[in-house]
């Protein structure tokens, strides 16, 4: 037995590293690869919804969040943003899983010029279902502290806000967990791809 194992040792070792691999890259394609990284915390600022209430993203607990900041007078990536917002919005009330399990957050960056009626109008445009879909705005001091828990830069240049192109994925217990872009970078089927698998974590 001795001689025989010492013939085929060699054999044997290199047969469990080599399932060792496979288990390795199976369990990245099947589990590891569709678990996303913490990236942050959300910070805990509480702003107005358009309805006048009163409301922080910490209050949406156990809701996954898909957080986007603009403002109503940018030129560029904020509407084209809320528009791919819009259609995956619709998706996932076809899923069953909007406004249940997933809510969006929109937030102005420029609290000076966009009211609380601006932003519902703005929503309007989009057919934001409002049940579902906040669009908040905040004091300047807030707006600096929520912006700034994000780590989204903003800047303004005259009657332009120049800022970040980020969008955020927060998960039910506040963490962030991915960043995309806005505009022509913002794909709404990646989106809907990680969000799902979330709820499945």
């Amino acid at each position: 037995m001795a001689t025989w194992f010492r013939n085929y040792r060699f054999a044997l070792l290199a047969g469990v590293l080599v399932l060792a691999v496979v288990g390795g890259i199976a369990y990245n394609i099947w589990w590891g690869s569709s678990r996303l990284p913490v990236i942050g915390r959300v910070p805990d600022v509480t702003l107005t919804r358009v309805d006048g209430q009163s409301l922080s993203l910490r209050d949406l607990d156990g809701k996954i969040k898909l957080v986007s900041f603009i403002y109503l007078r940018c030129p560029d990536v904020c509407p084209p943003t809320t528009a791919k917002m819009a259609k995956l919005q619709n998706e996932l009330k076809r899923e069953g899983i909007f406004g249940r399990d997933v809510v969006f957050v929109t937030i102005t960056i420029d609290p000076e010029r966009d009211t609380l009626d601006a932003l519902k109008e703005y929503a309007g445009k989009f057919e934001a279902d409002l049940s579902g879909w906040y669009f908040l705005r905040g004091s300047a001091e807030a707006t600096k502290s929520i912006t700034n828990g994000f780590g989204f830069v903003v800047q303004r240049q005259g009657d332009l806000v120049i800022h970040s192109n980020r969008t955020y994925l927060v998960d039910g217990d506040h963490n962030i967990r991915k960043i995309y872009g806005m505009g022509d970078t913002f794909d709404e089927e990646a989106v809907k791809q990680d969000i799902m698998n979330l709820l499945e974590d």
